[in-house]
């Protein structure tokens, strides 16, 4: 059986889980998510596309008579399962949006917000959860990272949609750089603030992220990687999944430094990630020397382009042409 496919279901009602046991190890492997929403069919994603769970445990991918329909009462057991039937002590990673469990699993939760202004304050209701397996594949960046250093390790951000593979990316690439794929050693900060990255259970990452690595889990970015740069003398810090102002502000902070940034965004396309105001400014800032552009959910962990920035710059001046923007891909 698939070891992350079945730690990820005991976040799950024993009956769902009982049933999600019973399909094949070599369809467990293809299972990236497994939705649950009130009153309607339970649905895996694989990499085969959504299909239907049945009653006697098989999947299809059409929706009939004999579809597994979740409960309210399932749903209200598998919140109780995720919050150690403690849901208030979680209630700001509820209102966050998510839970992350054991193993690194992310359970995405939403409802009927109830709001303070403009903040939500609770989550009530449930009406989906969606359990995300968090899987570590060893080997897959090593092209990645041998394309990422000359002479030194540059700055690198990683792009890609939902699902594009972007942490398993950045997680292999961590254990490679830290384990001395290059030739010798880096020593690693990864802020993990949703602990998906190391997956730390009682001070122990449970992914391999290398022998010279460094986890500060469950830590704001900013206060993490000024307690790193502080405290551990990293030569890079990894952060998974940057968007806002205060990500910007910090990693501005760490280049300041002296370390270099290895980080994933959000983002299908460069025209998309020009639309991520923050995030793009540290781009045209020069914040980051290679851009890395995944296809997407269909082919997950498979870079689509690699972009020099330096080079992009070089022909930008060149052309004396105020306000185009010019990107060569890294050969």
């Amino acid at each position: 059986m698939d070891e992350k496919y079945i730690q990820a279901l005991l976040g799950l009602p024993k009956n769902i889980a009982s049933l999600l046991r019973m399909i094949p190890n070599n369809v467990q492997q293809t299972v990236r998510e497994i939705c649950l929403r009130i009153n309607k069919p339970l649905v895996l994603a694989t990499f085969e596309g959504d299909q239907f769970l049945t009653k006697s445990g098989q999947l299809s991918c059409n929706f009939q008579s004999n579809i597994y329909i979740v409960s309210k009462q399932e749903m209200e057991e598998c919140l109780h399962i995720l919050t150690e039937y403690s849901v208030h002590s979680y209630i700001d990673k509820i209102n966050m949006g998510f839970i992350t469990i054991e193993g690194g699993h992310r359970a995405g939760i939403v409802g009927s917000c109830v709001l303070s202004g403009d903040k939500i304050i609770s989550i009530s209701d449930i009406s989906s959860i969606n359990l995300r397996i968090a899987r570590q594949v060893k080997g897959v960046a090593k092209s990645l990272v041998q394309s990422l250093y000359s002479n030194r390790l540059y700055s690198t951000l990683i792009v890609g949609a939902p699902a594009s593979g972007k942490t398993t990316l950045l997680r292999d690439c961590t254990r490679l750089l830290s384990d001395g794929i290059l030739g010798f050693y880096i020593k690693i900060s990864v802020i993990d603030e949703r602990g998906e990255i190391a997956a730390v259970k009682s001070g122990v990452p449970q992914n391999d992220v290398g022998i010279m690595t460094d986890v500060l889990d469950g830590y704001k970015k900013g206060e993490g990687m000024t307690i790193a740069i502080r405290s551990m003398s990293p030569k890079a810090i990894i952060l998974d999944e940057i968007g806002s102002y205060d990500d910007a502000y910090s990693i501005r902070q760490g280049l300041n430094a002296g370390v270099v940034i290895i980080a994933t965004t959000h983002a299908s396309s460069m025209e998309e990630l020009r639309r991520k105001k923050y995030i793009y400014e540290l781009v045209n800032e020069g914040a980051f020397e290679r851009i890395i552009l995944l296809h997407g959910s269909d082919k997950p962990c498979v870079v689509k382009e690699i972009i020099n920035m330096e080079l992009s710059e070089q022909n930008h001046i060149a052309s004396n042409q105020k306000g185009k923007e010019f990107y060569a891909c890294l050969k």
